[in-house]
């Protein structure tokens, strides 16, 4: 029996490893998909520049149509000035050819503002497709090592599930049932060490005859309040 009890803490070693690198490995399609997650913030604000780059240019492209067709107009307008025949059509002439001129004024300025603007979007622009070639080649970089840890801790775990076929054959099947059940049951190991008279699965004390009977490692013992398997936990000397 005490090699079985022996057999049972090395299979309990091995589940409990194997958790261990089952949630590392669940980890791992997380910190992929944040990565994913900042690359497509990252393209978004790209497309965001170029998007506001591109809407200054129409801006200011719409802009030079206006000037072009405002100048125009002020030329037909000052050659029907030597047609017209009363000075009221005169004078409303002059207030339209003024009033398109200060239009005129008001989008010159416009357009200067315009050019500062889109010569700060152009720099912007440059300076965020700069960084996403870097960027991508950091995401990159990142999800390659993602992928080389995954490939290493399933390689692990292959190996584990290896060992717990092999350690489970040297098991009494009545034993690895118990186990199983137990395992099913309980949140955490199923096999536990007892320290002193404490059941290191719940913190609590078992009785003094049950810690004499499992010294003796002559049959399976449950703790009487968190029902795991205990095993008795031979001090090692110094």
């Amino acid at each position: 029996m005490k090699e079985q009890i022996e057999t049972l803490i090395r299979l309990q070693q091995i589940e409990t490893e194997s958790e261990r690198v089952r949630a590392e490995l669940a980890v791992i399609p997380r910190k992929t998909e944040e990565l994913e997650n900042r690359l497509a913030a990252f393209e978004t604000a790209l497309t965001d520049a170029v998007a506001h780059h591109d809407t200054l240019r129409k801006t200011y492209r719409s802009s030079e149509t206006d000037l072009q067709t405002n100048e125009a107009a002020i030329k037909k307008s000052r050659e029907r000035l030597g047609t017209v025949k009363t000075n009221k059509e005169y004078q409303a002439l002059i207030r339209e050819i003024e009033d398109t001129k200060r239009r005129n004024a008001r989008l010159e300025d416009e357009m200067l503002g315009l050019l500062d603007e889109i010569e700060a979007a152009d720099g912007q622009r440059k300076e965020r497709e700069g960084e996403m070639v870097q960027f991508r080649e950091h995401i990159a970089a990142e999800k390659e090592t993602l992928d080389a840890a995954g490939a290493a801790l399933q390689e692990k775990l292959a190996g584990l599930d290896a060992d717990r076929e092999s350690v489970e054959k040297r098991m009494d099947p009545p034993i690895l049932e118990q186990f199983r059940q137990v395992l099913k049951r309980v949140n955490g190991p199923a096999v536990v060490p007892v320290r002193g008279r404490i059941c290191d699965g719940c913190n609590m004390n078992i009785p003094p005859q049950m810690r004499n009977e499992l010294s003796r490692h002559d049959s399976l013992k449950f703790c009487p309040f968190c029902h795991r398997i205990m095993y008795w936990e031979e001090k090692v000397p110094e």
